[in-house]
């Protein structure tokens, strides 16, 4: 892509409410898979293994 698709791409759709509303489609995506049910509830983060708490529903 030439830089000026890309500048153009970032001007006209990369926005914040824009961003959010994609992120948004992809966590409920991934949400509905049988496999994050696997993970829980979404209450906790993961690494390495281990569980934390956090105060938002991630």
């Amino acid at each position: 892509m030439s830089y000026d698709t890309l500048a153009w791409t970032q001007e006209w759709y990369v926005r914040e409410e824009t961003l959010r509303e994609a992120n948004t489609i992809l966590v409920n995506h991934h949400y509905s898979m049988e496999l994050a049910g696997k993970f829980g509830g979404g209450t906790r983060s993961s690494s390495d293994g281990q569980r934390f708490p956090v105060r938002a529903r991630a």
